[in-house]
C-alpha cells in the first residue's frame, strides 16, 4: 500500500502492518496566529472559514463553496477584519424576503446546498453574497460551521436591538421624534379626553326593569332607575342565604 502521512510524506508498506483505526490527530482551539472560527485567505482571492486545527500545523478549512479540505498554516493568510462595530456597517447582504443581513445577526440558514432543513445559526463573516455561519442549535464542533447564499436565508432578529440597561438598547424613532417636534403645542393639548371612563359610584348592578321583575307595573316614584343606585333606596334582597 501506498501510505500518505499527515505531514505531506509517503511510503509504502505491507497492508499487515497497517491497522484500522477511529482515532483522529489532536485538535486545538488555536495555533499561533490563527483559531478556530477565523477568517483567512487562501491565495489572493479566495475566502475561507478555519474550522478544525490539528496539532501538526493542519488546519481544516470551509471555502464559499461549501467545500472542506485540509491545508497547512503556511498555505493560509489571516484575514483583517475591522472592529465588530465598524464591520457591522460595512458588510450586508439580503435574505430570501429582502431583509438586511449583518454580521453576528442570527438567521435560518440551510445546512446545505442541498435544501436540507434550515437551523438557526449566528451570522459570523460576509463575503460578496455568501455568508459564513455558526449554528447556535443542532450543531456542534466542525460541523457548527456552515456557508449559505445569503438569498437563501431568512432573517430572525439582532441581538443588538436588544435593551442593554436602562436608556439602552433600540435607538430612538427619529422619524418619530422629528414629527412630535414639529407638531404645535395647541394640537398636542387641544386632542380630546379618552371616553369609556366612570366613576365607580356611578355604576349599577341593577338590570333595566328591575321594578317588573319585582312585580311592580311601573317605578316607585323615587327609586333609582337602575343605571345608578343611591344611599337610602330601597331594595329586595332575592339571593343568598337571606331572601325578604
Amino acid at each position: 500500500a501506498h501510505i500518505l502521512a499527515s505531514d505531506y510524506t509517503s511510503f509504502r508498506t505491507s497492508l499487515n502492518d497497517l491497522q484500522k483505526s477511529f482515532e483522529r490527530p489532536e485538535t486545538r482551539r488555536s495555533n499561533g496566529d490563527f483559531a478556530v472560527g477565523q477568517l483567512v485567505s487562501v491565495g489572493k482571492d479566495t475566502r475561507a472559514l478555519i474550522v478544525r486545527l490539528e496539532a501538526d500545523d493542519r488546519a481544516l478549512v470551509l471555502d464559499i463553496d461549501g467545500v472542506k479540505q485540509y491545508l497547512t498554516l503556511k498555505e493560509l493568510e489571516p484575514f483583517q477584519v475591522p472592529k465588530r462595530s465598524i464591520y457591522k456597517q460595512e458588510v450586508f447582504c439580503e435574505d430570501k424576503t429582502r431583509n438586511k443581513i449583518v454580521p453576528f445577526c442570527i438567521v435560518k440558514a440551510p445546512q446545505s446546498y442541498t435544501g436540507s432543513a434550515p437551523v438557526t445559526s449566528e451570522v459570523l463573516y460576509i463575503e460578496k453574497n455568501r455568508v459564513f455561519l455558526r449554528a447556535v442549535e443542532g450543531l456542534v464542533g466542525e460541523r457548527a460551521y456552515l456557508v449559505a447564499h445569503g438569498d437563501k436565508c431568512e432573517f430572525v432578529w439582532d441581538p443588538s436591538h436588544m435593551p442593554k440597561g436602562k436608556g439602552k438598547g433600540r435607538r430612538p424613532d427619529l422619524k418619530l421624534a422629528m414629527k412630535l417636534a414639529e407638531t404645535p403645542e395647541a394640537e398636542l393639548t387641544s386632542r380630546p379626553m379618552s371616553f369609556g371612563i366612570q366613576m365607580a359610584s356611578q355604576i349599577s348592578f341593577l338590570k333595566a326593569g328591575w321594578h317588573k321583575m319585582l312585580g311592580l307595573s311601573e317605578r316607585p316614584a323615587g327609586a333609582p332607575t337602575g343605571d345608578t343606585l343611591v344611599p337610602g333606596s330601597a331594595v329586595k334582597i332575592t339571593g343568598g342565604n337571606y331572601k325578604g
